[in-house]
């Protein structure tokens, strides 16, 4: 019964879990219990004081980072899309995964990791979660090494995910000669999704080396710097005002029009952004 509670029972039960945020959401679930309780008029007549006051305040959550909290807006996201795509020429490969990531949700690691033998093509129709027919052309394969939950995973290829991977896996056909500052003719021999001009091209006819992580992109900071400022400019937005734009934000935005479409059931929302838990996805995300 509630108005047996005691605040041994509950810290017997908080000291069950071990991060700090699990152990305050405790207490305040059942100070809330508590409260409840009263104001519904469970506990009879003679009513006890809380059995949570005098449990120590534990650290709450912390705070979360700025970046983590915003999201594009649909025209922000439509204008990142089109100044990267100009940006491909002089950043090749860190525009096109800047794009990907838009469009699945990949995070960065993951994205930069993908080997071309993970794209696996095939055409289906599908029935989503809402009942309407899907049009996909295979998948997006994660392995277990390169996910954060430790695990085998998939993305499926719809029509913007199909043009941005067929447009990456034609780099090998950039030049100079096409607009290009490198030959990207390379490209057809690495096994990356996203290879990386800075290698030594003497060395790719080793196997070793040009299988190794040094023919992959490891970063995408000089392309985003130049988006920043391109983007900016657009927006009529002055350099002495903040202006948050970041690849945190391309997964935080793609969870939130996934929630949105699927009318914020996180249960389904969560195969399509891939985060372990359905609390991991609530907690962080909504």
């Amino acid at each position: 019964k509630i108005e047996e509670l005691t605040d041994q029972q509950v810290t017997i039960f908080k000291n069950l879990f071990k991060s700090h945020s699990m152990k305050h959401d405790v207490v305040e679930d059942f100070r809330l219990l508590w409260k409840f309780a009263i104001s519904e008029g469970y506990m009879g007549a003679s009513v006890k004081a809380d059995p949570t006051r005098d449990i120590p305040n534990l650290r709450s959550r912390k705070q979360p980072n700025k970046y983590e909290l915003k999201v594009f807006s649909d025209d922000d996201l439509e204008l990142l899309l089109e100044v990267a795509e100009e940006l491909s020429a002089k950043f090749p490969f860190q525009a096109e995964a800047i794009i990907l990531m838009a469009l699945t949700g990949l995070r960065r690691q993951e994205c930069l990791k993908l080997k071309k033998t993970d794209i696996i093509w095939k055409h289906q129709i599908t029935i989503d979660e809402r009942g309407e027919k899907v049009e996909t052309f295979g998948q997006i394969l994660l392995r277990s090494a390169i996910t954060k939950p430790g695990r085998d995973e998939a993305i499926d290829i719809t029509e913007p995910i199909k043009n941005a991977l067929k447009n990456v896996l034609d780099m090998g056909n950039r030049t100079p000669g096409t607009g290009y500052k490198y030959d990207l003719s390379y490209y057809k021999i690495i096994p990356w999704l996203y290879g990386t001009t800075q290698m030594q091209h003497a060395k790719l006819l080793q196997d070793q080396y040009r299988n190794s992580s040094k023919t992959r992109l490891k970063s995408d900071q000089w392309c985003w710097k130049t988006l920043r400022e391109v983007m900016r400019k657009r927006l009529g937005i002055k350099h002495d005002e903040e202006f948050l734009c970041t690849s945190k934000m391309l997964r935080k935005t793609f969870t939130h029009k996934c929630q949105k479409a699927l009318k914020g059931r996180s249960d389904l929302s969560k195969r399509h952004t891939r985060h372990k838990t359905q609390q991991l996805l609530e907690g962080d995300y909504d």
